[in-house]
């Protein structure tokens, strides 16, 4: 047992010097703050924009109800799978007008998880061609050369930023990162869903069922 216990701690040790020679503390250290800001940054200019500019309730239940739920969830899971053009915030303020919104919130952040995993699949899939191959090298080539040394770091940043997921996806399944890795790590969107759907919640004006 002794002798087990001494061959985990040396294998920690190994571990910590690899990643300081790496440099990955220190990336690490550089996301999780850019994350923080990024997610104040969008937290006021949201606040701001609910309290002064724009009624996102009254928006919702004017516009958006007009709609089958079918249909909204499609136009969030298509946007998940291939640019993640559209923000899911919009969707997850839209849940509110049901009467178990968290309910409606961990169908979207499912979408979007499986969304995240056709972009990965493709991502893989397409890169076999030449053409694509050039452009993904061309369009992602910094992400490429972050994800093939930080991997796991990236892919949660990502999945937890108020900005689009699927472009990481797609070079995550490129650069043939572990599918099992990717699949767990992605896993975090339904934290970032459920965590801005708290927010949001307190700070859109009136929101609620329609």
């Amino acid at each position: 047992m002794e002798k087990k216990n001494r061959s985990f701690g040396k294998y920690l040790e190994i571990l910590h010097y690899a990643n300081r020679k790496r440099g990955v503390y220190s990336f690490l250290g550089k996301n999780l703050w850019k994350l923080l800001l990024t997610i104040a940054v969008f937290m006021v200019i949201f606040w701001v924009l609910t309290h002064y500019v724009f009624d996102f309730n009254h928006f919702v239940c004017t516009h958006l109800t007009k709609y089958p739920a079918w249909l909204i969830m499609g136009f969030l899971f298509l946007s998940e799978c291939f640019t993640g053009i559209l923000s899911p915030d919009i969707f997850i303020v839209w849940a509110k007008s049901f009467e178990y919104p968290y309910r409606i919130v961990f169908i979207l952040a499912s979408l979007s998880y499986i969304g995240g995993i056709i972009s990965y699949s493709y991502g893989r899939l397409f890169y076999r061609i030449k053409v694509v191959r050039y452009w993904i090298d061309d369009k992602f080539k910094e992400q490429f050369d972050l994800l093939k040394k930080f991997g796991g770091i990236l892919i949660v940043t990502s999945a937890l930023a108020p900005l689009p997921f699927s472009p990481v996806s797609v070079v995550t399944g490129a650069i043939k990162y572990p599918f099992k890795k990717y699949v767990l790590l992605a896993s975090t969107r339904y934290l970032r869903f459920y965590g801005y759907a708290w927010f949001l919640y307190m700070v859109v004006k009136n929101s609620g069922p329609c």
